[in-house]
């Protein structure tokens, strides 16, 4: 296996809090002063720094809420969900029964709400009942949505192209748009992963894709500083992938494996 690493690190920024460990949930700010501990078997966390506050799912899907200040509680949200992702100042999750709520800051329709407005509790995004969803992923101003039958759905900013349209198109989106190119044309996306202004997503056939800013490469040394619809990254077949803010990391499989 081969491990890719393209984009700058956003580690020292100020302001950001660490999630240094799931069980127990382990949260620390980067000034080191400051830590929190839950003890409550978590599965999946993470934080929204323009929120000030960390969402988790315990290990009976529920949704909780810790404001990261001190002497809080978690506060419980809903229960029955099964994937969950935070941006900047918005975060949206999945339940068990394929709907997609989201809350947070809506500015830029980042919620799919169809309006622009923010919302403190989680709420259906109505616009994808009746679509079955498996997989989201919050970048700082929009959101990506995998259906079950791999199709992506974008909402939000497109200042850098994240709703995979020129933003000579269109400025954003308040409700999800399907992605349609002809890159994706026959491929099933089963992997969406969102960096700051950039979005990428992994086929079942393990490839990989990618659109939005550009500007630390987060994207390949293309020397295009915005990439306005899907791109296929690499010719290797990918196996796994994430992305940090500015950065986008992938293991792709040996020469000897394919």
């Amino acid at each position: 296996m081969g491990i890719i690493q393209r984009g700058k690190s956003a580690d020292g920024v100020k302001g950001w809090w660490t999630l240094n460990s799931l069980n127990p949930l382990t949260i620390s700010h980067i000034n080191g002063k400051e830590t929190f501990l839950v003890q409550k078997p978590v599965t999946q966390a993470g934080i929204a720094p323009g929120l000030n506050a960390c969402f988790f799912t315990s290990d009976s899907t529920e949704l909780w809420r810790l404001v990261l200040i001190p002497n809080e509680t978690p506060v419980l949200l809903m229960s029955s969900i099964v994937e969950l992702s935070c941006g900047w100042q918005h975060c949206a999750a999945i339940d068990s029964n394929g709907l997609v709520f989201s809350w947070g800051m809506g500015l830029y329709g980042e919620l799919g709400h169809g309006d622009c407005i923010s919302r403190v509790a989680p709420t259906l995004v109505e616009a994808l009942e009746g679509i079955e969803c498996v997989k989201v992923s919050c970048g700082f101003w929009s959101t990506a949505v995998v259906s079950s039958i791999g199709d992506v759905y974008v909402f939000g900013s497109n200042q850098y192209s994240q709703l995979a349209l020129s933003s000579s198109q269109i400025n954003l989106s308040p409700i999800p748009l399907l992605v349609e190119h002809q890159a994706l044309e026959h491929e099933h996306v089963v992997q969406v992963e969102s960096g700051s202004r950039h979005i990428v997503v992994l086929t079942k056939r393990g490839k990989l894709f990618g659109w939005g800013w550009n500007r630390f490469q987060q994207l390949g040394d293309d020397m295009d500083e915005v990439i306005c619809f899907p791109r296929l990254l690499t010719n290797s077949r990918v196996l796994e992938v994430s992305t940090d803010r500015w950065s986008t990391s992938f293991v792709t499989e040996s020469e000897q494996q394919t």
